[in-house]
């Protein structure tokens, strides 16, 4: 199993006080991370910590025998060191996956977001593997992705991305109730040729705020 060093920027953590537990104040460490043995290169895109313990950060990594194609990644923190996960699945056919954002209500429940091949992907963390979720594209979208994804609760999710018909790019927003996704509409500023939302986060079930980019 390789180990690389956080040129994979997220997995970094706080230096521990002199009572060993992290806090504000003190200095920055990195912390080695593990990959598969027979990846090229890896990055991670996000992180989510539910306790001072309990981190999970998403990204991806290449096969040198795939070229540029790109498998989802996983990494779980637990207090003292990263551990690769190797249960993330591919959705259907897609072999380009990369996963964007994670959130985390808690140890048992994480729900990360990516895409692969223009398509967009959810995957859920229960506590012991990875499930992928069906997610929606809007109708006519020649190309989806999800960004981000902020959840304040197990079935309470709000994931961001951008959608795209023709030359035009849109925002995109969905919803996950435990159950499914569901699109929300979304403005897209007027005169905009290119609108992305590319983070998010959630107060609560009904207020969330994302930001992203247009032009």
């Amino acid at each position: 199993m390789k180990r690389l060093l956080a040129g994979l920027a997220a997995a970094v953590t706080l230096a521990a006080g002199s009572s060993g537990v992290a806090s504000a104040g003190t200095a920055w460490t990195i912390q080695p991370v593990p990959v598969p043995s027979n990846a090229t290169r890896a990055a991670l895109n996000g992180v989510s910590c539910w306790s001072k313990t309990g981190c999970m950060s998403v990204g991806r990594f290449f096969y040198s025998r795939h070229g540029i194609r790109s498998h989802a990644l996983a990494e779980e923190w637990n207090g003292s060191t990263w551990a690769y996960q190797a249960g993330l699945r591919r959705p259907g056919a897609t072999w380009n996956s990369s996963l964007s954002g994670v959130s985390c209500a808690s140890a048992r429940s994480c729900l990360a977001v990516g895409s692969g091949f223009s398509t967009p992907i959810a995957e859920r963390w229960n506590g012991s593997s990875w499930a992928v979720q069906p997610v929606k594209s809007p109708a006519g979208a020649g190309q989806t992705e999800l960004s981000a994804v902020s959840c304040t609760a197990a079935a309470r999710c709000t994931a961001v991305g951008s959608f795209a018909r023709t030359v035009v790019s849109h925002p995109l927003a969905e919803r996950w109730d435990g159950h499914a996704w569901a699109i929300q509409p979304t403005p897209n500023p007027s005169g905009s040729h290119r609108s992305v939302l590319s983070a998010v986060s959630c107060a609560s079930a009904t207020t969330c705020m994302a930001v992203g980019t247009t032009s």
